[in-house]
């Protein structure tokens, strides 16, 4: 996800992280600092497509 912001790809960065902060498979294998990293990083997809209130629900 980091790299898709960084070259702005904004919603595949959307896109990605929804399916890993909502995907039971990802979960189950995932820790919760990786979950954390995902939510932070969504977050940042949201804010930098102006859209604060989902960013700040993230």
């Amino acid at each position: 996800m980091a790299t898709l912001l960084e070259n702005g790809l904004y919603n595949s960065a959307q896109m990605l992280g929804c399916f890993l902060v909502s995907s039971p498979a990802a979960n189950a294998e995932s820790s919760p600092h990786l979950k954390t990293e995902s939510l932070v990083l969504l977050g940042d997809s949201f804010y930098r497509e102006r859209e604060y209130r989902r960013a700040i629900v993230r």
